[in-house]
């Protein structure tokens, strides 16, 4: 079922309830080149924002101006937008994510993901396909490597990309800093 939500003010937002009972907010092709001018009309499990111009995942300037709505929010699709970087981690705005999709984005470097996923303790379910960061993988040993790295950066993920996260992922950074501290 979708209800179109009357919103004058920020982007066209289509609320679809599932028949399971989740609600998933649409707010997708609309060209929004920020997440903080959204205003969501109800709580919703899952928020979409493929295919918009998010360059940058804002720092709201305080607590008092982050969206509430949006700390129900279990699955975040920023999928197909020009992301480059996080001002903030993800924690700060939707800190119940078990699932992101970050594919099709311009994210380059390791550390600005690891930065943007720093402190989601739920995140289970990573989507880094079709960046220039999971592209660089072009080996297996590349993957593992970084496979292992936001494993341990991401404690309850079980899957990056299609990759599923083993206790081999885990224990191989672990292994790797002791052999070079000694």
């Amino acid at each position: 079922m979708e209800h179109p939500a009357d919103s004058m003010a920020g982007p066209m937002i289509r609320m679809l309830q599932l028949p399971s009972g989740q609600r998933t907010a649409l707010i997708r092709n609309q060209c929004l080149t920020t997440p903080s001018s959204i205003i969501l009309p109800s709580i919703c499990d899952t928020l979409d924002l493929s295919h918009n111009n998010i360059s940058a995942w804002p720092k709201w300037p305080s607590t008092d101006m982050q969206p509430i709505l949006f700390q129900s929010i279990t699955n975040l699709i920023l999928s197909y937008n020009s992301l480059q970087r996080f001002d903030a981690p993800l924690k700060n705005t939707v800190p119940l994510l078990t699932g992101l999709s970050l594919r099709g984005t311009s994210i380059e470097e390791l550390s600005e993901l690891k930065y943007g996923i720093k402190g989601l303790k739920s995140l289970r379910c990573l989507d880094i396909c079709e960046t220039p960061l999971w592209e660089r993988c072009t080996d297996v040993d590349k993957q593992y490597n970084m496979v292992a790295e936001l494993s341990n950066s991401c404690r309850a993920l079980q899957v990056v990309s299609g990759v599923r996260v083993t206790l081999a992922h885990r224990k191989h950074i672990r292994t790797s800093k002791s052999s070079t501290t000694n």
